[in-house]
């Protein structure tokens, strides 16, 4: 406003107030936020007419969030068992936000898991929701709803084919759950566009668009986490597989001692199962007829099977089942059927240290089986059993 020159009373008379401040502290995104400055002023004593004017900005989008997580119950785990991991979210931004929900292991030892679903907590704010399509998993709440969930999936039995050797997981193995949380831009998981580094004070910008700024910066890993990008990554700390395990150096194991052949022993008739001067299983090389001569893994000579396993792991396995079927024995550049005499597995005998258990035997010949209904930690089996050879 410019004002005649002969107004010189206006250095005395006019005075200037400012109304209607406002700070955007808080403010929902998107909201748009006036301030008006007024002039009252008079000349020579006479009021003259208000003057005013207003600047206004949009307030833009503060995607802000903490994450933290605990295991549900003890920090162990049985491998091919449901696990369900809590953590709470809390959606410290200033709009309702979805954010995709991401689970790995530290050191990339197994691949993924595949999450079956994310549960609410009762306790969770009534805004959040679960939302998405697997394997993508998300969690939408209101500004300053705090969400209680489990990721609920299966701990893998090996790990991770691609990632590391495809072994087994055995007892005492230990790993890390990483867990994160991403910004997007719906319940469906859509990467979530960000106007961090637009100008604000651009007029297409200043009150006219709303920007999306990521303001978090608390996430737990340092590494491989960068503040700002909208992602927050927390560790649950160490996981100690605990199971049964037969894969130790007295883990599960079979030999075999050839005990007796049809030169050896004239008593000796593999046609109708007739083992001569072997009679009890476990019992070792007969001793031949012929001075000199030692049994031999001739065809229809008689071999025997020994089998042992030592539980070397943390807690008792439940339906132990050690089979045997004629099939798997071979022979490498015939027929499979031909490696031994068709019924010809028998002899079966087991011993299992413990008190208390009785394992239960089948034997038809072509099958043979041991069931242990529990098989105790430091517990141990042996197993004997014979096959003629074809």
């Amino acid at each position: 406003m410019k004002l005649n020159k002969t107004l010189t009373a206006l250095a005395i008379g006019a005075s200037f107030g400012l109304s209607g401040q406002a700070f955007a502290a808080g403010t929902p995104s998107g909201e748009q936020i006036t301030n008006t400055v007024k002039l009252d002023y008079s000349v020579s004593g006479i009021d003259q007419n208000q003057l005013q004017d207003q600047a206004q900005f949009i307030v833009d989008n503060k995607i802000d969030m903490t994450f933290s997580t605990a295991l549900s119950g003890a920090s162990t785990v049985i491998p091919g068992n449901d696990i369900a991991p809590s953590y709470t979210l809390v959606n410290e931004g200033n709009k309702a936000q979805s954010f995709k929900f991401e689970l790995a292991e530290l050191n990339n030892t197994f691949d993924a898991p595949t999450i079956s679903a994310l549960t609410l907590d009762a306790a969770s704010d009534a805004s959040c929701s679960v939302g998405g399509t697997a394997p993508v998993k998300t969690i939408t709440a209101n500004p300053d709803a705090t969400c209680i969930f489990t990721a609920d999936f299966v701990f893998p039995t090996k790990e991770g084919s691609g990632l590391a050797a495809d072994d087994n997981i055995v007892n005492g193995d230990t790993f890390v759950l990483r867990s994160k949380v991403i910004a997007v831009t719906d319940a469906a998981g859509a990467t979530a566009e960000t106007t961090s580094n637009a100008n604000k004070n651009d007029p297409a910008n200043l009150n006219t668009n709303e920007l999306t700024v990521l303001a978090e910066e608390d996430s737990t890993v340092t590494s491989p986490h960068f503040a700002y990008n909208g992602e927050i990554i927390v560790d649950t700390g160490t996981i100690t597989v605990s199971t049964a395990n037969f894969e130790g150096a007295n883990g599960l194991k079979i030999s075999v001692l050839v005990v007796n052949d049809p030169i050896c022993d004239a008593t000796y008739d593999e046609a109708t199962l007739a083992y001569g001067k072997y009679t009890t299983s476990g019992s070792g090389p007969v001793t031949c007829d012929i001075t000199g001569y030692t049994p031999k893994a001739i065809p229809g000579a008689l071999v025997e099977y020994t089998l042992t396993a030592t539980n070397e792991g943390a807690v008792a396995a439940t339906n132990a089942v050690f089979a045997q079927a004629a099939s798997d024995i071979t022979y490498g550049s015939g027929p499979a059927t031909l490696a031994i005499q068709a019924g010809s597995l028998g002899n079966l005998a087991s011993t299992l240290s413990g008190t208390g258990i009785t394992p239960a035997e089948l034997n038809d010949g072509n099958n043979l089986s041991v069931t242990v209904s529990s098989f105790g930690a430091g517990e141990n089996i042996t197993i004997t059993f014979t096959a003629i050879v074809e």
